[in-house]
């Protein structure tokens, strides 16, 4: 009599094909868990299949049963933004209490380091493949009198990326409103506001189009002043790999503002939905002493001191780190 066997899907070849990777040493543990979270794989390594015995198929729903079981009781859990720069280590988080709320930002009075953070925190959640262009937006001396901060960002910014995404709808960008004083001109030492900006999705457009389409845009939006404006109001440079962006964001867009100035919000995103997100890898520990070598690890690894760190978020390459998590653990680095 021949056996039926049960005809296996896509995703469970997929599946046996990344445990062949494994036992043959090609990956780890951990990144395999990365790829079966990629192609959206069951979390139960432990198929039942019809030609087996009832014995054995209860045998096996108690070890898959128990395998969950034990996944409810983490001792940590690590998120990794893998094509990103950003890795994160916490604890289980509990409920919060009823009735409790967190505390009320106060009113934005200047670029604050927490502000500086958060900022730096999302250009490190993208993917470091997608290199951005890098935007620098002044005025002309005529414009001395429509240089109020609010008016900045919601009519001149607002109006500038209109004309951007009329020519290239799929664009994100990071923004920073900055004040410096001015160094020529007729308005030498008065504090100037210019932008600064990151755009994503102009990838294979000729870099001369995007500085004529900006310099014109730009030109139009603070109302054609002057020629001069016209021909030297605006930079724009490509990014060419993602240490050179980190340096922009600090020298440019990441200084925190000596003035105190009441503008608002000094830095925004446009285009959220089409920014370049990396793919994030989270991985729950069962075992406390292996959460513990990898925030330690991180800790080490910011320059932070010796302590019993319960969460931790640490500038890091994603991939590497992921790849670097079996001699973490194992002790082998």
């Amino acid at each position: 009599m021949i056996k039926q066997f049960e005809l296996e899907t896509p995703e469970e070849k997929h599946e046996e094909f990344l445990y062949s990777l494994l036992q043959g040493g090609v990956i780890n543990d951990f990144e395999l868990e990365a790829e079966r979270q990629r192609h959206g794989l069951s979390t139960v390594h432990i198929r039942r299949k019809d030609y087996l015995s009832i014995t054995k198929k209860q045998k096996q729903l108690a070890r898959e049963l128990m395998h969950r079981r034990y996944l409810n009781k983490k001792r940590g859990r690590i998120e990794i933004c893998v094509d990103g720069n950003l890795a994160k280590c916490q604890l289980p988080v509990t409920r919060p209490i009823k009735g409790k709320r967190g505390a009320l930002r106060s009113f934005i009075k200047g670029f604050s380091r927490q502000s500086r953070l958060r900022m730096m925190r999302m250009v490190s959640k993208l993917e470091t493949a997608k290199k951005p262009l890098f935007f620098t937006l002044t005025y002309p001396d005529e414009f001395i009198d429509n240089l109020d901060g609010h008016e900045i960002k919601e009519r001149h910014l607002k109006n500038f990326w209109k004309r951007l995404e009329y020519c290239y709808p799929s664009l994100s960008c990071i923004w920073k409103l900055e004040y410096v004083k001015r160094k020529s001109g007729k308005h030498i030492d008065e504090l100037y506001p210019h932008l600064h900006m990151l755009v994503w999705g102009l990838y294979d457009v000729d870099i001369e189009d995007i500085r004529e389409l900006v310099a014109s845009a730009w030109w139009e939006v603070c109302g054609k002043l002057s020629e001069a404006h016209l021909q030297a109001g605006t930079r724009v440079e490509r990014l060419r790999s993602h240490r050179g962006t980190m340096f922009y964001i600090s020298k440019y867009m990441g200084k925190e503002e000596t003035e105190d100035l009441t503008v608002g919000r000094w830095w925004g995103v446009k285009g959220r939905m089409h920014l370049p997100l990396a793919r994030v890898v989270v991985i729950d520990f069962l075992n406390k002493e292996d959460y513990k070598k990898v925030i330690d690890f991180m800790a080490y690894y910011a320059g932070l001191p010796e302590g019993d760190w319960k969460k931790l978020e640490v500038f890091i390459d994603g991939r590497k780190l992921l790849q670097a998590l079996d001699n973490i653990i194992y002790g082998q680095a």
